[in-house]
């Protein structure tokens, strides 16, 4: 199945422009029906794959404190 850009870059949840940076440096194939562009959904996995974070063992089985801050800024 093939989706428009914007389509692809909602799914993704980033901007257009930013999608376009990854199809014009070929990390997100595309195909080009007349003078549209299209994405597949089996790439877009493919991509998401590809740019998914592994969590470190260790961060992942943190204690939260309750009344600490959670990260730098917040409170």
């Amino acid at each position: 199945m093939l989706v428009t850009v914007s389509e692809a870059a909602g799914l993704l949840g980033i901007a257009r422009s930013h999608l376009y940076l990854h199809l014009q440096s070929g990390s997100l194939p595309s195909v080009r029906i007349g003078r549209c562009r299209r994405v597949s959904m089996s790439d877009l996995d493919d991509f998401i794959a590809s740019h998914r974070e592994d969590v470190d063992q260790e961060s992942s089985q943190a204690v939260l404190t309750p009344g600490l801050p959670i990260g730098p800024g917040r409170r």
